[in-house]
């Protein structure tokens, strides 16, 4: 392979690495906020249980009072019943406390599941918690290493584009302004092989003149279907 077309190729190599890590740059800022809004979701998720324990607890204190209720009314009616003098009347005072006991033991049914409802938001609480507490300190990992990361690319980006540059001071102008102005617009490979009469960029089959002419080396051949420099 001529030395001229041996540079051009090394100027794609390093181009191609160029487009990499500039678009490896671009796609940090997305990453990090990739990273936070998974936390802001475990955070949205954490105030939304919260809320849920306050409603729980706030449920099973009011329970507690219909309750508490309950009960003194049953021990009023006791005490009213023990002041009564026929029998009729203590029968029909005793009716009237079984149906409140019955509906205070409904109150505490009822607040035994409101206090294992808390029991459990709670738990739920305390697991989001630690979710996200753990989660937090990936963040801060995460994102110490993406702006390692950022700082590596910088500096691979200043050797690569100085390493570019000189290379691509040895290049024939022409060929290089022709390369430039097909790879700005492919942003890709544009000098490619014409091995076994094939275009290496979109593997149509070549005219033997133009396989013939491209292995010569000595001019820059471009393929008649995609227009990439064949060598």
């Amino acid at each position: 392979m001529p030395r001229d077309v041996e540079d051009l190729i090394a100027v794609q190599v390093l181009d191609i690495r160029i487009l990499k890590l500039e678009q490896e740059l671009r796609d940090i800022p997305d990453r990090k906020h990739q990273i936070s809004q998974r936390n802001n979701a475990l955070k949205e998720s954490l105030e939304s249980e919260k809320d849920s324990s306050r409603s729980a607890r706030a449920r099973a204190a009011e329970l507690e009072l219909e309750a508490r209720s309950e009960r003194e009314k049953i021990a009023k009616l006791r005490t009213q019943q023990m002041q009564l003098k026929s029998n009729k009347e203590f029968k029909v005072m005793a009716d009237e406390i079984a149906l409140v006991e019955r509906h205070a033991a409904s109150f505490d049914d009822k607040q035994i599941e409101a206090l294992e409802q808390v029991e459990q938001v709670e738990q739920r609480v305390r697991d989001v918690e630690n979710n996200l507490n753990s989660a937090d300190g990936e963040m801060q990992l995460s994102v110490q290493e993406l702006d390692a990361r950022i700082r590596d690319i910088e500096a691979e980006l200043a050797t690569v584009r100085q390493e570019r540059d000189k290379t691509a001071s040895v290049v024939k102008p022409a060929w290089l302004k022709s390369y430039r102005r097909l790879f700005d617009n492919k942003k890709d490979a544009v000098v490619v092989s014409a091995e076994n009469g094939f275009c290496g960029g979109c593997n149509l089959k070549l005219p033997p003149q133009v396989t013939h002419d491209a292995r010569q080396g000595d001019n820059l051949v471009d393929c008649p279907f995609c227009r990439r420099l064949l060598y």
